[in-house]
């Protein structure tokens, strides 16, 4: 793969090991763990799931943009093979307009009178809003008859996949977010700012 992706990380997390991806779920601290939930549940076959994988930025500037005077910069290298997708668009997953789309449809398909309800009322839908749920328990809390009309509208509105396409050797980088799952692990370089 001959782009070069780039992280900037503080210097106490870095070392010139081979890394591994953790084998527990990462819950997300840029979007709402419903938001991610829909994601994973919506997630095609062929594309790596973002809890598990390592988020990085096509160009230097981007990864410095977020990053402490301190923290070093690094330039990724895979030790075998390695999924890599970007979202096209946006600079971090946070700034996906699914990010405030997906709550306010749920919040309003669920409407005010179960935002007020007792938390008993609540124990079905609310389960959405848990972290970390698989795209097996999304699916079953979203086929029941009350959320059957909501599951559809979240096929409809959600344009997170569409918006993410794999990295290749011809693929034309965008500023966007990247994030990969590479089996064989990866390698941290540090590269001059």
């Amino acid at each position: 793969m001959p782009n070069k992706f780039f992280r900037s990380l503080s210097e106490s997390s870095y070392s010139n090991d081979l890394k591994h991806h953790k084998t527990t779920k990462r819950a997300p601290s840029n979007v709402p763990y419903v938001v991610d939930n829909i994601w994973e549940w919506l997630r095609p076959d062929n594309m790596p799931t973002r809890r598990l994988t390592v988020c990085a930025s096509p160009f230097k500037e981007l990864a410095l943009k977020y990053a402490t005077s301190n923290d070093l910069l690094c330039s990724i290298r895979f030790a075998g093979q390695a999924n890599v997708v970007q979202i096209s668009q946006y600079q971090d997953a946070k700034l996906h307009p699914d990010v405030k789309k997906l709550p306010r449809l749920i919040t309003k398909y669920l409407g005010q009178n179960w935002l007020d309800s007792a938390l008993e009322n609540k124990q079905l839908c609310g389960q959405l809003f848990i972290p970390l749920l698989s795209s097996d328990e999304i699916s079953t809390v979203l086929s029941t008859p009350e959320l059957l009309d909501l599951k559809q509208q979240l096929i409809n509105t959600s344009t997170f996949w569409q918006d993410v396409s794999h990295v290749t050797n011809d693929y034309q980088l965008t500023d966007g977010e990247l994030f990969f799952y590479a089996d064989d692990g990866y390698y941290l370089d540090i590269e001059d700012k």
